[in-house]
């Protein structure tokens, strides 16, 4: 059986997973990558290849110890065959992250326009259209930073943490301020995806806050909580084959 590893390394944590061909065995989210980790998830699989993605870290020492553990590893870049069409003035500059759940929606959901979520420390909104063109996107503060800003730049607003109570309407600053900012969320999606007119249209989240937005999103829509593996699997799969 042939085994692959994914892995995804954001701004606070990473997310690594393990696949038998297209089928997830295992994921886990760690805050510190290590390779004990790693092994952990691996437990004595042979392993046939594995993908590294970051936005944060080179990771040249986990890159390294890889290639002792596999046949091949790749490093996820515009550069690698992929399984979308890049339509960026510079695919360079297109995060490997944003790459990587683009290509996740195309092969979960074949042949549809596409409103990708991320909401992670940036919430990210990235459009797919139904002949898998990723055809642009755009970039906003996720639910954490719109929180700390509104504490940082002003002089009474308290720090508030993501998680807590959610009402419709806020009846304290708590609420008032963790509602305002999923509820900006809320409109921005919806914003998105009313600009996307095709009957075969779908909007998928994913990311660390993506259960939270779900809880209010009013639209269609469908969690994926492993759509970044997914992606960087349906990668590695095409580079190998």
């Amino acid at each position: 059986m042939s085994y692959y590893l994914t892995i995804d390394q954001g701004n606070s944590s990473a997310k690594i997973a393990l696949f038998s061909n297209f089928d997830i065995v295992e994921s886990r989210r760690v805050d510190a990558l290590t390779m004990q980790e790693i092994d952990s998830l691996i437990d004595r699989r042979e392993l046939t290849a594995a993908i590294y993605s970051s936005v944060a870290a080179d990771g040249d020492d986990i890159v390294d110890a890889l290639a002792t553990r596999c046949k091949r590893v790749y490093r996820m870049s515009s550069d690698l065959l992929l399984t979308v069409e890049i339509g960026y003035d510079n695919p360079s500059s297109l995060g490997a992250d944003r790459i990587a759940a683009c290509a996740g929606a195309a092969a979960l959901f074949p042949f549809n326009e596409l409103l990708v979520v991320d909401a992670g420390t940036a919430v990210t909104y990235d459009y797919v259209n139904a002949q898998t063109r990723f055809v642009g996107g755009n970039i906003a503060p996720g639910l954490r930073m719109r929180l700390d800003a509104l504490s940082s730049h002003t002089s009474r607003l308290p720090h508030v943490d993501v998680v807590g109570p959610e009402p419709e309407w806020g009846t304290d600053t708590d609420t008032a301020m963790r509602l305002g900012a999923i509820q900006g969320v809320v409109g921005e999606i919806e914003h998105y995806a009313a600009k996307i007119s095709a009957s075969n249209k779908k909007i998928i989240l994913t990311g660390g806050d993506a259960e939270i937005i779900s809880r209010h999103l009013p639209i269609a829509h469908e969690v994926v909580p492993n759509l970044v593996d997914i992606g960087l699997n349906s990668i590695l799969l095409f580079n190998e084959y």
